[in-house]
């Protein structure tokens, strides 16, 4: 069945909250009523014009459930509640919020400055701020590049925040061939793909349908636009997109362009197939269902349940999985064994678990920014009807095209991947990760990794925490991407490590040392057991 919601721009408050709005409505002690809170919501999605608002709005709806809104939405509406009520939000305790009636409970308790793990007196207005100016890994400028070494404000730093996973970016056979294919088609072919395109394109394309076994593929610039250009281009009124509940926030702003157009939108249980199942039942009746997940996540570098979601839908003939594998592409390949953990060829999670896009019923949409070090990303295409209607989304008409050197090092790094040469990267790779892991448990400390992918996740725990923990490896030497509140539980934020091939392994145990002191130094982080 599908949910009832006011259409209207503005909202008729009156009609959706039955309020008195001849008073103020602003609260006038430091208690909010149920339905100022209601109201302030009904503001929120007006002043954003991007929620719809349920006919009967109540106190006990669920705010990912049962109104769709992600975690980000989830904090943006707390943001306008603090600033609507002149109030500070303990984002600590905000983690707990689950309805509306949860979040009336949390904002009516005793404000105090105990933050409990978070930052005493730092509301979620503040936090964002406080993690900028606090965290000397966010916004640097990078002055010198020396394979993995990096040099920033005079300092020497090791890199473990790039996702060039095969070191493609520093390959001197690359830097040749796009030399070569710049004198030939100068740095940016500037046509809208609908009116022409360098050959370039055509070769490219036909290389990534092999690597991946899909009949067609269609390039974009980026991920991002694919996401923005197709979903909404498949959304009917009668279009459900279930997302995971950790889907990369770019699938789901894709699903909001989608959600403005009249489609329903839902999260599921982060990889829980039992939760899935249930809501694929819910939906029987719906014309489509788009299962929306990540390949491998790009925090904990687990992969999705991809097989068991394929025979899942084989139940579900309205449902189609849609799976963005920007960090799998690449490095995951054909037949993991001993002698190569991740596979050989680097085809992705279509290569590792044999699928077929249209036996499967999948979209499969990957880029070529990490592994590949390129400007580009692609969709599979599963005929020439898919392929013609992927071909009118708006982003990628109306969008800039991939430069010239994108194309060229894309097409070389696929060549260079394919080969034994790629696998023989694959497996550096995987030896560098295990290292690491290991000797991060060693230390003591929780590091999050499934089948020693690249992507490392070392647990820290509380805002305050990890803010020490990034000054410590700050002062060793040692860059990394802070995974800190809203993307991860306010309690568990985590130092995320990206390894590649150009890492070293005196870089790796320097890292392992310098978490060390982590340790010794933040006696809050999590221990390894």
């Amino acid at each position: 069945m599908k949910e009832e919601y006011l259409s209207e721009e503005v909202v008729d408050l009156e009609r959706v909250v039955g309020l008195d709005l001849n008073g103020s409505t602003k609260a006038k002690s430091n208690t909010i009523e149920g339905e100022q809170l209601l109201e302030s919501y009904v503001g929120f999605c007006n002043k954003y014009k991007k929620k719809r608002i349920p006919q009967n709005l109540h106190l006990d709806l669920q705010l990912s459930g049962d109104l769709a809104l992600d975690s980000i939405d989830q904090v943006e509406f707390l943001l306008h509640v603090e600033k609507t009520f002149g109030l500070s939000i303990d984002p600590d305790k905000s983690t707990n919020v689950r309805s509306f009636r949860d979040l009336l409970e949390l904002v009516n308790e005793t404000q105090d400055t105990d933050a409990k793990g978070g930052v005493p007196g730092v509301g979620i207005t503040d936090l964002q701020r406080h993690l900028i100016e606090e965290v000397p890994q966010f916004y640097n400028e990078v002055d010198e590049q020396h394979g993995r070494t990096l040099k920033i404000k005079g300092k020497e730093v090791y890199d473990f925040a790039s996702a060039n996973y095969l070191g493609l970016d520093l390959d001197e056979r690359i830097f040749a061939k796009i030399e070569k294919d710049l004198r030939k088609w100068g740095t940016h072919p500037s046509w809208s793909r609908a009116i022409a395109s360098p050959e370039l394109y055509t070769k490219l394309e036909n290389t990534l349908s092999e690597v991946v076994g899909a009949p067609r593929v269609l390039v974009y610039p980026t991920v991002t636009l694919i996401h923005m250009g197709i979903l909404p281009l498949v959304a009917t009124p009668d279009t459900l997109f279930l997302m995971d509940e950790r889907a990369h926030k770019s699938i789901q702003e894709g699903v909001d362009l989608a959600y403005a157009k009249g489609a329903l939108k839902k999260f599921f249980k982060h990889n829980d197939l039992e939760d899935l199942q249930r809501e694929l039942e819910n939906a029987r009746d719906l014309d489509a269902v788009y299962i929306c997940i990540d390949g491998v996540y790009s925090m904990t570098g687990v992969d999705a349940k991809l097989p068991e979601m394929v025979e899942m839908i084989r139940d579900y003939p309205n449902a189609t999985i849609y799976v963005d594998d920007a960090h799998g592409f690449g490095l995951w390949g054909s037949n993991p064994s001993e002698e190569n953990p991740y596979g050989t060829g680097g085809g992705g999670l279509l290569r590792k678990y044999n699928i077929d896009v249209n036996r499967d019923k999948v979209i499969y949409v990957a880029g070529l920014s990490k592994a590949f070090s390129s400007l580009g990303a692609f969709v599979t295409c599963r005929n020439d009807a898919e392929l013609e209607m992927f071909a009118t989304a708006a982003t990628f008409i109306n969008s800039g095209p991939c430069p010239t050197a994108s194309l060229s090092s894309a097409q070389t790094g696929l060549e260079i991947s394919q080969s034994s040469e790629g696998d023989e990267l694959r497996k550096h790779i995987f030896e560098l990760t295990k290292r690491f892991v290991t000797g991060v448990r060693e230390v003591g400390l929780v590091a999050e990794s499934s089948d020693f992918y690249p992507l490392v996740s070392v647990e820290i725990g509380t805002i305050a925490a990890v803010t020490e923990a990034a000054k410590i490896l700050w002062e060793k030497g040692i860059l990394i991407t802070p995974a800190v509140y809203p993307n991860a539980p306010i309690k568990r934020s985590m130092l995320r490590f990206t390894i590649t091939a150009a890492n070293t392994v005196e870089e790796i145990d320097n890292a392992i040392n310098a978490l060390e002191i982590v340790r010794d130094l933040v006696p809050s982080a999590p221990y390894y057991y």
